[in-house]
């Protein structure tokens, strides 16, 4: 069940869909998905069946195909899902460029190295809940901030090192704590291309914590592997601005790694930036100097493996 999103996005972006038109089929899709999973309860073993399900009940629904001939859909596209010919798995598997600029690239590939590197990769490899995620690029990218850039020219916006260099995330304050949408989109991308795997976490407390967690998934696992040299080594590059984002990482890591998400919570929550916040306020503004390939270095490489997930 944690690829049900994801499916659904796929399909929608095999119809040649994207942008708001992608949104507006996803709203209803969604709506009958969890529609037909209550009238098909017990009709399907949705582990070992859950393609089934969407094939023979929720894409061939009426409202789905009429939703996507309004959208311009392909007429034979429509006509397969009518018809329950067209594979739904085939579909999820088939590769999607990871079609960024350099410098979305180099945030991905630090990202894909903190869940790598977390302390729980050496047991289950689940950082729960995402939360988690948030709190610790938070600290990575304070830690930068409170950090003197000595070859700058000027400090023109009083953030340190973050300045040039570090996750370009902005968090606002949130109920559950520091909350970035950009780091959540990036997250919800880099799992549609298996870079890493998401999962609903069951008994949680949705007001207290976001019900998801994550790892790395199997594209995420090949890319460490190929890359593992490479990725081991960016807090000794040459590139400046990589390795002193890539210490600042490994120290949060191993400071807070371990340490519990409810006292990590605490934590971040007693820092003057959140605390002194309204709720909805910007607590960290993200990098804003723009990676290019002198400052990647090495890293460039490791960006061009990126290009299909």
């Amino acid at each position: 069940m944690a690829n049900e999103w994801r499916a659904l996005e796929r399909v929608g972006q095999s119809a040649g869909l994207s942008g708001e038109s992608l949104e507006d089929y996803l709203d209803l899709a969604r709506e009958v998905h969890r529609e037909k999973l209550s009238e098909c309860v017990g009709d399907y073993d949705f582990d070992s069946q859950y393609f089934v399900f969407l094939e023979q009940e929720v894409f061939p629904d009426e409202r789905v195909t009429d939703k996507l001939h309004k959208l311009n859909a392909p007429q034979s596209f429509v006509d397969g899902l009518e018809s329950k010919s067209y594979s739904i798995q085939d579909a999820y598997r088939t590769s999607t460029k990871v079609n960024y600029s350099l410098d979305e690239l180099v945030d991905f590939i630090m990202l894909i190295k903190l869940v790598h590197d977390h302390p729980t990769s050496q047991g289950d490899g689940w950082i729960e809940p995402e939360d988690r995620l948030h709190y610790l690029l938070l600290l990575t990218n304070n830690e930068l901030k409170n950090q003197k850039d000595y070859s700058a020219i000027q400090q023109s916006l009083g953030m340190g090192l973050l300045e040039r260099t570090g996750y370009r995330y902005t968090f606002r304050k949130a109920d559950s704590g520091p909350y970035s949408v950009l780091l959540s989109r990036d997250v919800d991308r880099m799992y549609a291309w298996n870079l890493f795997d998401k999962e609903i976490v069951e008994n949680t407390n949705p007001n207290e914590f976001r019900p998801f967690r994550i790892q790395l998934g199997s594209s995420g696992k090949i890319f460490t592997t190929r890359f593992q040299s490479t990725l081991n080594s960016i807090d000794s590059l040459n590139s400046d601005l990589l390795r002193e984002w890539a210490i600042c990482q490994k120290d949060v890591l191993q400071r807070f790694g371990k340490m519990s998400t409810e006292s990590l919570r605490d934590y971040v929550l007693s820092i003057d930036s959140y605390a002194n916040k309204n709720d909805g306020d910007i607590i960290l503004t993200g990098r804003t100097r723009i990676f290019d390939s002198n400052d990647a270095g090495p890293i460039s490489t490791i960006a061009g493996g990126m290009q299909f997930a």
